[in-house]
């Protein structure tokens, strides 16, 4: 484990963000991020996105990343990340193709197109 200290936060952030944005060897490890507040997590997050933003190409930005990881587990788009909890599993496990509202957390304002086409409807 390594400890990092500053005087300021911001003399932080672009050392984690170089660190954060090699690969690791191995993807399953995560990366463990210790803050006192979640307010800072808050800003860290934010401080980080300015510095990772959106990777080359189509790759996901910092804060995308587990928007995408939810999306790709259960093969649908459109997909609230909130929402990836028993519900979605008992539910991708069982083979229905089309996301429907219900998947939705109580908080998420996403859009779901209709099936046949319609406007997008929101909870």
């Amino acid at each position: 484990m390594y400890v990092h200290r500053a005087e300021s936060g911001h003399a932080l952030v672009a050392g984690l963000a170089a660190v954060l944005a090699e690969p690791p060897d191995d993807p399953f490890v995560p990366d463990l991020i210790a803050v006192p507040t979640q307010g800072i997590e808050r800003w860290l997050a934010q401080q980080l996105s300015h510095h990772l933003g959106a990777g080359t190409g189509r790759l996901p930005g910092w804060c995308r990343q587990h928007r995408e990881f939810a999306v790709m587990s259960a093969g649908q788009d459109g997909i609230c990340p909130e929402c990836t909890d028993g519900r979605l599993q008992d539910v991708s496990a069982s083979g229905i193709d089309t996301p429907d509202p219900w998947w939705q957390c109580d908080n998420c304002q996403t859009k779901f197109a209709d099936p046949e086409g319609r406007e997008p409807v929101h909870r």
